[in-house]
């Protein structure tokens, strides 16, 4: 199986991220050592602790990972979408001019009245793919406020639009 490039991008940086990782020894308890161990700096763990120590460290790490690149993906997604918008707006600006411009004459010909219909429709279709691009950002952004938490959270891969365009309008409105 072939990796998009997002996920690819976003695997190199969890693995940079993982390589500045560090084990913080002072977080997992130390088991009381000797008089000679503690002269020289060392401390002794109990295998188990310091195991269970490592392994919380690292799901933190993992978590806090996870939840930056949720964000990230949440923000790119939410500027794509209000992209989407402006541009579905400016149509249906042309849209309205050229409605209003064949309304406005007394006489339409046959060609006129087709443009007018054609006009119509496309201007009806942008008023409905506006509406559901705007339900997708009011959802993303109430998601990005929540901290990125998606329902069903299948972020493994990709956008998170994809995840809401297989969805359908329900996940949405």
């Amino acid at each position: 199986m072939e990796s998009s490039p997002n996920y690819q991008t976003a695997l190199e940086a969890t693995a940079s991220h993982l390589r500045a990782f560090s084990v913080d020894s002072s977080l997992i308890p130390a088991i009381d050592s000797s008089d000679e161990l503690r002269e020289l700096g060392v401390s002794a763990y109990a295998q188990e602790d310091f195991e269970k120590g490592i392994i919380e460290q690292v799901d933190k790490a993992l978590a806090q990972q996870e939840a930056v690149l949720r964000e990230k993906r949440l923000r790119r997604d939410i500027k794509g979408i209000l992209d989407e918008i402006r541009a579905v707006q400016l149509e249906l600006t042309q849209q309205s001019k050229t409605c209003e411009t064949l309304s406005s004459k007394f006489v339409l010909t046959a060609k006129e009245k087709q443009q007018l219909t054609s006009a119509r429709d496309q201007q009806n279709k942008k008023l409905s793919e506006l509406k559901e691009l705007q339900k997708k950002e009011k959802y993303l952004s109430k998601a990005l406020q929540e901290g990125g938490q998606i329902d069903g959270d299948n972020l493994a891969e990709g956008s998170v639009l994809s995840s809401l365009e297989g969805e359908g309008a329900s996940a949405v409105g």
